[in-house]
């Protein structure tokens, strides 16, 4: 996508409506389309397909209901994200609060590591403006090797003035850094091919 996010959000969309897209796929298709909405102001399609992927449906006292599923809410997450910036503040709130109510309740009952929440739970955290839970959360990921949550994420931004989180940001850089090192000796030594 070269941060084409006009092209990257269409191609997200034709993935998902075209039932191309799965699950190893979602955070970067939501990622896509979130970024799209912001481009184009057209919020109302992101949020019909996040709720449609992540299965999020809503009570007549408009209270979220999240389905018990073994995923890591990363689209209803990104619906959350979407419903913000659209100015559904309040659904977004009551969404982001059941999420990571339904998170901490997995991980307290050992459904899952902590492993798999450490892409998700710094950005619910930072969306519910929780902004120390969620560089706790980030420096966890960081300190685990396996953040894997795009630096540009607009979701973050109301973290990038904290200098906890340029520390965050300074050690991804730098294992990235380390692990393309790496990948370029073992090119070098034949071990992987060149691309």
């Amino acid at each position: 996508h070269r941060k084409d996010w006009l092209r990257a959000g269409e191609l997200a969309y034709a993935a998902f409506e075209r039932g191309l897209a799965g699950p190893p796929d979602e955070g970067m298709v939501v990622f896509a389309m979130r970024r799209h909405a912001r481009l184009t102001r057209d919020y109302q399609r992101a949020i019909e397909a996040t709720e449609a992927w992540s299965g999020v449906t809503w009570n007549d006292e408009g209270m979220p209901l999240l389905p018990q599923r073994q995923d890591i809410k990363t689209s209803a997450i990104g619906l959350a994200d979407l419903l913000i910036a659209s100015g559904q503040v309040k659904r977004a709130e009551r969404l982001l609060q059941a999420i990571i109510t339904q998170l901490e309740e997995e991980l307290r009952a050992g459904i899952r590591s902590e492993i798999w929440t450490f892409s998700s739970m710094p950005i619910a955290l930072a969306l519910a403006g929780n902004k120390s839970r969620a560089l706790d959360w980030l420096e966890r990921g960081v300190a685990a090797g396996v953040l894997r949550v795009p630096t540009e994420d607009p979701a973050l931004d109301s973290l990038r003035g904290e200098p906890r989180f340029a520390v965050v940001m300074r050690d991804v850089r730098r294992r990235m850094a380390a692990e393309r090192s790496e990948v370029e000796a073992m090119r070098a030594a034949g071990e992987l091919p060149s691309r």
